[in-house]
């Protein structure tokens, strides 16, 4: 939020520290806190919005430091190689003899000496690039590689539609066969209670 302000050249950013909102936390009821992080979600994707609208760095919430910076690294080294071999094919494609690309292991040395947000920074870089490859390739007649979401490290595949219908169908189910045992039980202990 801080980020944001600064580049809308506004002075005044009233965030509530951290004490404050640990307070707030532990004062709410287990229904108050589902709301309230349901509500802290939108807040992340709104703000996302807007700093991808003034342009900053998304700020990505990382699961574990660690974690996370292996991620980039990773990343990183799998848009490289893709770079290299785009590199590769253009180059012939001009006639170009030398064709200099970076070994791997020099990649990864240099790699592990930066700080996340270097990292981050390169990443960003190494996508944008990918757009240039796709523009030098459509103008060399070459045809334009396509960078599958899936192949990316650290991807995770989504529920499908079919897969969000079945759980919801299952949990519909299940609270239905719940309330039709409650049923049955009230008119059996009824029954038995006339008895």
């Amino acid at each position: 939020m801080a980020r944001i302000e600064k580049r809308r050249k506004r002075k005044y950013v009233v965030t509530p520290t951290f004490e404050e909102t640990v307070n707030t936390l532990i004062r709410m009821k287990t229904e108050e806190l589902e709301g309230y992080l349901a509500e802290q979600k939108r807040a992340h994707r709104m703000l996302s919005r807007l700093e991808r609208r003034l342009r900053l760095r998304i700020y990505r919430i990382p699961e574990r430091s660690e974690i996370y910076r292996k991620l980039l690294i990773e990343r990183l080294l799998y848009y490289s190689k893709i770079s290299n071999l785009r590199l590769t094919r253009i180059q012939e494609q001009l006639k170009l003899e030398d064709v200099i690309t970076v070994a791997n292991k020099v990649i990864v040395k240099s790699l592990d000496g930066r700080t996340t947000t270097r990292l981050e920074e390169n990443l960003a870089e190494e996508k944008h690039r990918q757009k240039n490859f796709s523009r030098r390739e459509r103008r060399l007649g070459l045809p334009v590689y396509k960078i599958r979401k899936s192949e990316e490290p650290g991807y995770k595949k989504g529920p499908s539609m079919w897969e969000n219908a079945k759980t919801a169908c299952m949990e519909v189910h299940k609270k239905l066969y719940c309330a039709v045992k409650t049923l049955k039980n009230e008119v059996w202990k009824r029954k038995t209670a006339k008895i």
